[in-house]
């Protein structure tokens, strides 16, 4: 598996204390299409349930009216990922870290890292809602 090579330097250097303190890592990768959905990424348990929050968070935001403008598709699928992503995050998850991939699933925007990736990709109006569901996460 091909990993970045600053998580891997980093968590074969870190004492257990340090990994221990790591309460669950949030990883965030290709953002920004208006599409994009997310599905749990494994069944640790702190993982479903950081998983369901996020549901619970924009379902209570669509419901208030706080996404009247933007698409109110669900962004939280309650499908599980059907296959494992090995990123950047994967040497904290081998070392028992949860982990919450939020990576578009099932499958990774076509455009990326092509020639055709760029800024025309980003859809705005979605990145706003994700940017407040994460907001009202981290509050």
């Amino acid at each position: 598996r091909r990993v970045h090579g600053g998580s891997r330097w980093y968590t074969q250097h870190m004492n257990w204390e340090d990994i221990d303190a790591i309460k669950e890592i949030v990883n965030l990768d290709l953002i920004g299409t208006r599409e994009m959905q997310f599905m749990a990424s494994n069944a640790e348990p702190s993982v479903i349930s950081t998983f369901a929050k996020l549901q619970r968070i924009e379902s209570m935001l669509n419901m208030c009216g706080g996404f009247r403008s933007i698409i109110r598709r669900g962004m939280f699928s309650s499908r599980p990922r059907p296959n494992q992503v090995y990123d950047d995050a994967w040497p904290f998850m081998s070392l028992g870290v949860p982990v919450i991939d939020l990576i578009p699933q099932p499958r990774f925007p076509v455009e990326w890292h092509t020639r055709h990736d760029n800024a025309q990709l980003i859809h705005y109006p979605t990145v706003l809602k994700f940017r407040t569901i994460i907001y009202t996460f981290l509050s």
